[in-house]
């Protein structure tokens, strides 16, 4: 790239920045969890508890195994091209894009090879035991678990180069809206239960994917005479720590879905997949401000100003918080009706797992920074670590409470691990960086 801009307050205040970007990506979040309503109502409605059931353990498998492909690859992405972009290295940013696409080719190269050798040595033994209809879900779930992954690479680029609305169309607007889209089209392919449904999941992953590959050639700066940096040590060592994190993240994410697949009927995965969703809506502007903010952090580390980052996590806290508080009263007050009314009589028992992980997302929200400045600071091992233990708590909490408790328990697994985290970390930033990452101080407090 010729003359990258500077990250940061290019021509523009800090105070213009998030108030831009937290309005777009406010508009384009609202519009996401619509849509995904709107596809999670007409599946639910359809399919019924069960097959939605497997339909949800389905997209859980696929976003476990797109481990290798979302890792930490975006997210290191992003804190370097804002680095890169701050000191003016065009060689290192057209460097490192260029490392990402190829760490993400021979990514899916290696994938697709063990998929292809472990499928022929089954056949091969005899010992493929799975109906042609399980081997048709699990071919979907293999195909779709790529395209996810290159979605994930092209917001860490965008992300990166200051543009968190455009970063989120293609994950947040594209493929809700084109499989609701789909939805509506073929109706029926929902005749044959999970299956369908999985097919259109893979039409509209692969409609977005498509989408923002026009949309980031359109948008980025042209790709000036600077001979591209690539540092293949350096930047594979650094995404470790933060592919262990996602790692972590991902199997914490997944875990109540994945136990409530294995260890309880269908039917409860698909309650809990509801609860999920709408519980989503109270870390709404916590997801905003985090991806408005992720570079902005990243630029003020680089140039040693803590007071910058202090306030940052403050103020993004403080949002987020409110926000998330305001959706825990409206959602005891009038959820349990709100549930009925739209996905049927069935999904009531979604009323009280959604509520308990509303909650866990007011904690998550008070220190909702605190990840993403270690993560932005080279110290994504810290993160990784407090991730792990996270994990490990959620897996332990949800073999515990599933098995008597089902969704309920898979939510308070979920919601005791993600503060447990965020606990470790407030208190790592602090020790490490200086800076306190939660909401509990003034803006100004050292």
């Amino acid at each position: 790239m010729a003359n990258p801009a500077p990250s940061g307050a290019s021509g523009k205040s800090l105070r213009q920045y998030f108030i831009g970007g937290s309005a777009g990506l406010f508009v384009l979040r609202i519009i996401s969890v619509v849509l995904g309503l709107g596809v999670s109502t007409i599946l639910a409605r359809e399919l019924g508890a069960a097959e939605f059931g497997v339909f949800s353990f389905a997209i859980g498998v696929a976003t476990l195994l797109s481990l290798p492909f979302c890792g930490g690859l975006p997210t290191l992405l992003i804190g370097e091209i804002a680095q890169a972009r701050e000191t003016g290295d065009a060689g290192k940013l057209r460097g490192v894009i260029r490392w990402g696409y190829l760490t993400q080719l021979i990514l899916l190269l290696v994938f697709g090879g063990l998929a292809i050798g472990t499928y022929l040595v089954a056949v091969s033994l005899g010992v493929w035991w799975w109906n042609e209809r399980e081997t048709q879900i699990a071919l979907l779930v293999l195909l779709i678990v790529p395209a996810m992954g290159f979605i994930h690479l092209q917001r860490g680029i965008l992300v990166g180069f200051e543009r968190p609305v455009l970063s989120g169309i293609g994950e947040q607007l594209i493929r809700p809206g084109a499989m609701l889209g789909l939805l509506l089209l073929f109706l029926a392919m929902l005749d044959t239960g999970s299956v369908g449904a999985l097919w259109l999941q893979l039409g509209a992953t692969l409609i977005a994917g498509v989408v923002i590959v026009a949309l980031i050639r359109s948008v980025l700066p042209p790709a000036g005479d600077a001979e591209p940096e690539i540092r293949w040590k350096e930047w594979t060592l650094a995404m470790l720590p933060l592919t262990a994190t996602t790692a972590t993240t991902i199997v914490s994410n997944n875990t109540d879905i994945l136990m409530l697949g294995i260890l309880q009927p269908p039917e409860e995965a698909g309650v809990y997949r509801i609860a999920a969703q709408i519980s989503v809506i109270a870390a709404i502007l916590m997801q905003i401000l985090r991806a408005i903010a992720a570079p902005q952090i990243a630029a003020a580390h680089a140039r040693g100003d803590l007071a910058l980052m202090r306030r940052l996590m403050v103020h993004t806290g403080w949002a987020a918080t409110a926000a998330a508080l305001g959706f825990v009263v409206v959602f005891a007050i009038f959820g349990e009706f709100a549930l009925v009314l739209v996905f049927g009589p069935e999904y009531a028992a979604s009323y009280w797992p959604c509520l308990v992980l509303a909650l866990g997302s007011v904690l998550g929200a008070s220190c909702t920074m605190v990840s993403i400045a270690l993560q932005m600071t080279r110290n994504g091992g810290i993160v990784a670590k407090a991730a792990i233990v996270a994990a490990v708590f959620n897996v332990v909490l949800n073999l515990l409470l599933v098995p008597s408790f089902g969704a309920l328990g898979a939510a308070i697994g979920t919601a005791v691990s993600l503060s447990v985290m965020q606990l470790q970390l407030a208190y790592q930033a602090q020790r490490i960086l200086g800076v306190r990452a939660d909401i509990f101080q003034m803006p100004s407090a050292r």
